[in-house]
């Protein structure tokens, strides 16, 4: 009878141990499967704030690029009162109101177009790093084409003549540090217009010297 019952505990006892074994694998798989998908979790974390970062910062950069990108000229036209003024160069000019104007890329100048005559007007200014003398501006301006008008002053000079269909007026001032011009061209079935712009222009006109 001792016997039995000692080999009835002994099962007893041997089940129990084997349950609490069970039960205790079961509890650490169940916490090594936590951690796991708490590292997983965290390190997912960890990786989207880093893309996210990652994210920010190449969209600053691309902000910062387009911004130091956008030309800028010191050569500015007011829509509103038509007057183009530099303050660099000293130069004020009363040109046709409610034109479309552009920067030069490479931030030198502007171009100017009045829808009703076709005319494109370009001012523009550079140091005159060379040297180039008055007299050699304006034969480049001429560019070998027979010259209807032209004069020369103090340290400028006009060019006008005709190329094909479109009309062309060129005014430059020219001395050791700078390369001022505006350059007016035109369609023939708009000359009428366009000297009628270059001639309410002319008085206007101001540039220091």
């Amino acid at each position: 009878m001792v016997a039995v019952v000692g080999v009835g505990a002994y099962f007893f006892l041997s089940q129990r141990s084997a349950a609490s074994q069970v039960q205790q694998s079961e509890q650490t798989t169940a916490s090594s499967t936590e951690a796991d998908s708490s590292e997983k979790t965290s390190e997912s974390t960890t990786n989207q704030t880093t893309t996210n970062a990652t994210t920010t910062d190449k969209s600053e950069e691309t902000t910062s690029s387009e911004t130091s990108a956008k030309p800028k000229t010191d050569i500015t036209y007011d829509e509103s009162a038509g007057s183009v003024t530099s303050a660099t160069y000293g130069l004020s000019v009363t040109l046709p109101s409610g034109m479309t104007s552009q920067t030069y890329s490479d931030g030198t100048g502007i171009t100017l177009k009045d829808s009703g005559s076709g005319m494109v007007i370009n001012v523009w200014a550079k140091a005159n790093d060379s040297g180039q003398s008055l007299d050699y501006v304006k034969q480049v301006a001429e560019n070998g084409h027979d010259v209807d008008y032209d004069a020369t002053g103090d340290g400028w000079f006009v060019v006008s003549y005709w190329n094909g269909d479109t009309g062309y007026y060129v005014r430059e001032y020219v001395n050791d540090s700078r390369i001022l011009a505006l350059e007016f061209t035109w369609p023939r079935d708009s000359s009428a217009r366009g000297s009628q712009i270059v001639e309410d222009m002319s008085p206007t006109l101001n540039v220091a010297e």
